[in-house]
């Protein structure tokens, strides 16, 4: 049972990284979504309007994905905790290992896909202040 605990223990610690890179993700999103209320009110030029409704739809589809990612991460660690308070003897690792690799792919591929959404914001920004001047 100690081995199976020891385990838990890193799958827990996963977790909790998992959730600092949610929480992080969330604050660049808090940040971006401020940079945007400042175009919005800056400009009323209709391809600026168009593209800055479509950074609302990402961020807010971006925001969503992160909220479930960080349930399904709380998910599987109230089910850890369960299978710890249960004293189980058996702990079903394979479900464990599959679920955090499951995880650990989504935050990877929100990552990417992120960091792509990123790029395309930042050069909207620099279309948008290059053409006040």
């Amino acid at each position: 049972m100690a081995t199976q605990t020891e385990n838990l223990k890193v799958v827990h610690f996963e977790h909790k990284e998992l959730l600092v890179r949610v929480d992080f993700f969330k604050s660049e999103l808090d940040i971006f979504e401020k940079m945007l209320e400042e175009v919005c009110i800056d400009n009323n030029l209709t391809d600026i309007r168009i593209a800055i409704e479509h950074f609302q739809n990402q961020f807010l589809l971006h925001r969503h994905r992160l909220m479930n990612i960080k349930h399904d991460v709380n998910k599987s660690e109230s089910a850890i905790a369960r299978k710890l308070m249960d004293n189980m003897s058996v702990v079903n690792k394979v479900e464990i290992v599959k679920s955090e690799g499951d995880l650990r792919s989504a935050i990877n591929t929100f990552d990417y896909l992120f960091t792509e959404l990123k790029r395309e914001f930042k050069l909207f920004l620099k279309k948008v202040y290059l053409t006040k001047q």
